[in-house]
This record gives C-alpha cells, sequence and structure tokens, in this order.
C-alpha cells in the first residue's frame, strides 16, 4: 500500500489517538457507573416512600380492626379511611413499578403479589374473627418487610460504600421499619391485655421479649445515627438530625417505661386500652419523623454524591477535550510542517535529478528538516563544485590520454620483445629439463650399482669375521693341546726320575735286579724320547700359534678394510641419492620455469592484447 507522508502521519496520528479515546470512553463509561449506582440508590428511596406510609398505616388498621371487632366502638369511616390510605399508596407503588420495571423486577413482583394479597383480604376481613385478622395482617406486614429488603438489595442501598449514607440506610432500611413492626406488636398485644385486664405468663414472656428487641432496635438507631455523623462531610448532618433522634429515643423510652409500670411491673391490670394507644401512637409518630428526615437526609447526601460525580465526569470531559483539542492542534501543526518540508526537499530533489544545480530549499521548521534542507543544500553545492572540477580532471585525462597513447605503443613494443626472449627461455628450459631428467635416470643407476656394492662388501666383511673366530677357536684349541704336552713332558720326567730310581735299586739287587734295570732303562729311554716328541710337538704348536696370531691379525685389518668399504659405499651411495635429488630438483625446477615461461608468453600475449585496446580506447 502507497501511501503519502502526510497520509502516514495522519494515519500514526490517528492510532495515537484511538487509546486516548478508549480510555476516555472507559472513563466515562466508570463515572456513568458510579452515577447510576447513586441514581438507582435515590430510586430505592423513591419506594421507600409510599412503602414507609403503608408500613405505617397497615398496623395501625390492623389494632383498628381488632378493636372493632372486640370492642365495637370503631365508627367504619376511620377504618375505610385508613383502608383508602393504603391502597393510595399501594397505586403509588404500582406507578413506580412501571417506572422502574426493569431495574427491580422481583421487587415489583412482590409488590403485585402483596397487591393480591391485600385486595383479597380487604374483601373478605369483615368475614374474620379477631384473631385470625391479626394473622392475616401479621402476613402482609411480613410481605411489606419483605419488599423494604428487596428494595434495598436492588437499589444497590445494602451496598452504599460511603459510611454515613450506609449507616442512615440502616436505620430507614432495617431497624426504623422493625421498631415500628415492634412497637405496634407491643401495642396490639398489651392493648389485649388491658381489654382482658389480666395478663398470662407467656403474654407477659412475649411483651419482656418485644420491649428487648425495642431496646436494641433503639440502641442501634442511635448508633447508626452517631456514627453517620462521625464520617459525614456534611457537618449540619447532625443537627439536622439529632433532634428527631432524641424525639424517638424519649417517645419510645416514654412508651416502654408506660408498659413496663402498667403491665408488667404490675399484678393488677387497670389500665385503659386507648392510653396505650396515645403511648405508643407517639412512640411510632417518632418513628416515622425519623425515619422520613433520615431519608430526606439519606437523600440530599446521595443527591450531593451523584453531583459531584456528575460535576467530576464534567470536568474531566471537558479537560479531556481541552486537551485533545490541543493535541489536535498541535499534531495537524506539525504534521503540516513535517510534510511542507518534506515537499519542498522531494521538489529539490526533482530539479537536481533533472540537472538542475541551482536549487535551494529553504525549510525554517528549527528541527531535523531543517539540518536536513541545509545538508541537501551543502550536498547541492559540493555537487556543482565537483562538477566544475570534473570538467577541469576531463581535460587533463585528455592530454594524459595522448601522452598514455605513446607509452602504450611503447610497452606494446617491450612487451612483443620480452614474449619472443620468453619463447627462447620456454625452450632452453625445455632442453634443460630432459637433460635434467635423463641425469636423474642415470643417477638412479648408479645409486643402484653403490647398494649393490655395498651389500657384496658387507658379505666379505662377515665372511672375514667367520674366519676369524674360527681361527680363534683353533688358537684356543692349540693352547689346549699345548698344556695337555706339558702335562705329557711332566709325565716323562717323571718316568724317568721313576726309571732312575729302578735302576738304583736294580743295582742294588744285583743279578735278581738286572732284569728289573732293563726294565727301568728302557722306561728311561722312552721318557727320553717322549720329552724330545713332546718338545718337538710344543716347538710345532708355537708355530702353528705364532700363524694364528699372525692369521687374527690379518682378518682383523681385512675386517677393518671391508668396515671401511662399507663406509666409503655408503658414502659413495650417499653422495649419488644426494646428487640424484638435487638432479631431481633441478629437473622440476626446469619443468617449473618451462610452465612459467609457457604462462609468462599467455601473461605477456594477453598484455600485448590490452595494450592494444587501450591504445584503441585512447584513440576513440
Amino acid at each position: 500500500m502507497r501511501l503519502s507522508i502526510a497520509s502516514k502521519l495522519t494515519t500514526l496520528f490517528v492510532v495515537l489517538c484511538i487509546p486516548i479515546v478508549v480510555l476516555l470512553y472507559l472513563l466515562v463509561s466508570e463515572k456513568n457507573i458510579s452515577i447510576d449506582f447513586e441514581q438507582k440508590e435515590v430510586y430505592g428511596n423513591e419506594y421507600l416512600v409510599p412503602l414507609r406510609k403503608v408500613l405505617e398505616n397497615l398496623p395501625e388498621h390492623k389494632i383498628i380492626q381488632y378493636r372493632k371487632k372486640v370492642v365495637g366502638n370503631v365508627s367504619a369511616t376511620a377504618l375505610i379511611s385508613i383502608q383508602d390510605n393504603i391502597q393510595h399508596d399501594i397505586n403509588e407503588l404500582d406507578k413506580l413499578s412501571k417506572k422502574f420495571g426493569t431495574d427491580f423486577k422481583l421487587s415489583n413482583k412482590k409488590i403485585s403479589e402483596f397487591k393480591s394479597s391485600w385486595s383479597s383480604f380487604k374483601n373478605k376481613s369483615e368475614g374474620f374473627t379477631a384473631t385470625q385478622s391479626d394473622d392475616r395482617h401479621d402476613k402482609l406486614i411480613a410481605q411489606l418487610r419483605d419488599i423494604i429488603v428487596s428494595v434495598g438489595n436492588e437499589s444497590n442501598l445494602i451496598l452504599d460504600p460511603d459510611l454515613d449514607t450506609f449507616y442512615i440506610m440502616d436505620a430507614t432500611l432495617v431497624k426504623i421499619p422493625a421498631i415500628s413492626d415492634l412497637i405496634f406488636q407491643l401495642q396490639s398485644l398489651t392493648e389485649k391485655v388491658a381489654l382482658k385486664k389480666s395478663v398470662t405468663a407467656e403474654e407477659k414472656t412475649q411483651i419482656v421479649v418485644l420491649t428487648g428487641l425495642i431496646n436494641s432496635n433503639l440502641s442501634d438507631i442511635k448508633t447508626d445515627h452517631e456514627t453517620a455523623y462521625d464520617n459525614s462531610n456534611d457537618k449540619g448532618l447532625k443537627a439536622e438530625l439529632d433532634g428527631n433522634v432524641t424525639k424517638n429515643q424519649n417517645a419510645t423510652k416514654s412508651f416502654l417505661s408506660f408498659v413496663n409500670d402498667k403491665i408488667i411491673g404490675t399484678e393488677k391490670i387497670n389500665v385503659p386500652y386507648t392510653q396505650i394507644g396515645d403511648f405508643s401512637s407517639k412512640a411510632i409518630e417518632s418513628s416515622f419523623s425519623l425515619w422520613d428526615s433520615s431519608l430526606k437526609a439519606e437523600n440530599k447526601l446521595l443527591n450531593e454524591r451523584a453531583a459531584r460525580f456528575n460535576s467530576s465526569k464534567v470536568g474531566t470531559l471537558t479537560w479531556v477535550i481541552i486537551l485533545t483539542l490541543l493535541l489536535l492542534g498541535l499534531g495537524t501543526y506539525f504534521i503540516t510542517s513535517i510534510v511542507n518540508a518534506v515537499k519542498q526537499l522531494d521538489a529539490g530533489a526533482k530539479k537536481v535529478a533533472n540537472g538542475d544545480l541551482d536549487v535551494q530549499v529553504n525549510s525554517k521548521t528549527g528541527d531535523e528538516l531543517e539540518s536536513l534542507s541545509n545538508s541537501f543544500n551543502a550536498m547541492i553545492n559540493n555537487i556543482r563544485n565537483l562538477v566544475q572540477e570534473t570538467e577541469g580532471a576531463k581535460n587533463v585525462a585528455e592530454r594524459n590520454n595522448l601522452n598514455m597513447e605513446a607509452l602504450v605503443k611503447e610497452t606494446t613494443t617491450s612487451v612483443t620483445q620480452i614474449k619472443q626472449n620468453s619463447e627462447i627461455v620456454s625452450d632452453n628450459a625445455r632442453i634443460v629439463a630432459e637433460a635434467a631428467s635423463l641425469a636423474v635416470d642415470i643417477s638412479s643407476d648408479g645409486e643402484k650399482a653403490v647398494s649393490d656394492s655395498v651389500e657384496g662388501v658387507q658379505r666379505i666383511k662377515d665372511q672375514i669375521e667367520a674366519v676369524a673366530g674360527k681361527i680363534l677357536e683353533l688358537s684356543a684349541q692349540t693352547q689346549a693341546i699345548s698344556k695337555i704336552i706339558s702335562t705329557v713332558d711332566d709325565i716323562a720326567k717323571q718316568s724317568k726320575f721313576l726309571a732312575f730310581n729302578a735302576s738304583i735299586e736294580a743295582s742294588k739287587a744285583g743279578d735278581y735286579g738286572k732284569g728289573f734295570a732293563i726294565v727301568a732303562n728302557e722306561i728311561k729311554n722312552l721318557s727320553e724320547e717322549s720329552k724330545e716328541a713332546t718338545k718337538r710337538i710344543s716347538e710345532i704348536l708355537n708355530e702353528i700359534q705364532d700363524l694364528t696370531n699372525t692369521s687374527v691379525m690379518l682378518t682383523e685389518d681385512a675386517s677393518k678394510l671391508a668396515e671401511m668399504g662399507v663406509s666409503l659405499s655408503k658414502v659413495a651411495g650417499e653422495t649419488i641419492e644426494k646428487l640424484s635429488y638435487s638432479i631431481q630438483n633441478s629437473s622440476e625446477a626446469a619443468f617449473q620455469i618451462s610452465s612459467s615461461s609457457i604462462e609468462q608468453k599467455t601473461s605477456l600475449e594477453q598484455l600485448e592484447e590490452s595494450m592494444r585496446r587501450i591504445a584503441f580506447a585512447g584513440n576513440n
């Protein structure tokens, strides 16, 4: 999607405004919830006005009808007047049901049921006994109390967030209706006792219980109002309500004191029932007066709180609208400023693209766009200067081109000569490489021959060393024979000595010893011969030993010469091997020179071609 920068900025601004609108909506909704909450409480109090009147008239109707059925001195006009009042209040409730039907569905349903019950009771009341009438009245009063509680639930009165209105609500919605009902019950019960002029234990217990409940509710009513005073910002609230609270406390306590003195604290009941009604009426009247003033004060507090919420809502909306308008103004100003600056830059860039280098952009936004405009103008100036410098460089380039053309021709000539020399070098390098390859083959054969010579000399050395070993063994055996000859010589000497001794002994024996002397002489002769023989053998062995030693020395010299021959052959082999390696390296170098010459030739051909192109380009 292609959008102009103005459209993009406007879209961004609108998107940023959406959260503000949403937050404004949520804030107003929250304010409206609080206002609706307060308004619903006010509607609940509107219901309580006719309900309070019905709650006041219905117990009175009960007492009057009881008096009529028991005493019989009650005019029908009084009863009908109360019935008309009740019916009028019920009609008011019908109007409220139609007005607030959707907000008080359960309460309206109960009001409709109460209306039917009342109509049925009114039509049949003449046929009821006093006891039946009381029971029906009690059921109607219970229905009415239930409606009051239901209105409190549906109207948010029981959920009131402020302590002052909450505790006043507790008094008007719970405590005052409860104490009014209890006072009526106590009046009805004590009037019955007064009419009988006696009280049973059960009745006395009921009276005591009712008295205790009334005292408890009376204390709660006072506490509720004091708590409301302490937690209210309305400093005139106490002055507005405290007088009625005091009157209610005094009238109710006066009624309870009267009941205690005339009914509970005496064994003989002698009090007119009308007197009980007088005290009770004052207590009930004070209770409903307190209810009216409390309900009025509560409505005033609720309306003031609703007014504060409305004022806060209006103030919030006012500030939000002001800020929104300010934001719109600033946004429009900034967007217009940015768009105009961008348009100027765009127009300037298009002129530059068409070749107009005299363009200037004048943007006075005082921000980065102005800096960008200045940079744009500086860029145009630099481009203008660059164009001028380029024109000068072009002229210099044309002059240099002429010089370069001459240099190219000269270079081309030099390159051609170098290429020819490279071809000669390449041919010579190829010849050297072939000769080196042949030398490598010859040196390889020489290296193999030397290696074979080394192996032959090594074998001769090994054989000489073997002969030397045999001669050494012969020398050792000759030495052993020499030792044996020495032993034989010793034996011959001993034999000669023994023969000499035997001759002496034979001469001593005379004729008997002649034969022994002959033997001894022969032994002597043999000894002489053995001695001569051993001497000769010893001489021969000495000669053999000398020859052996000479042979050993000669073999040692031969072995050393053979070993020296091996060493020289190895040195010769290594020299030939090094020569072969050197020749091989020379061969490889020759091949590399040949390859390099070929590559150099190719490069020179390319260089020559490039020079021709440069010359051609320079000419054009």
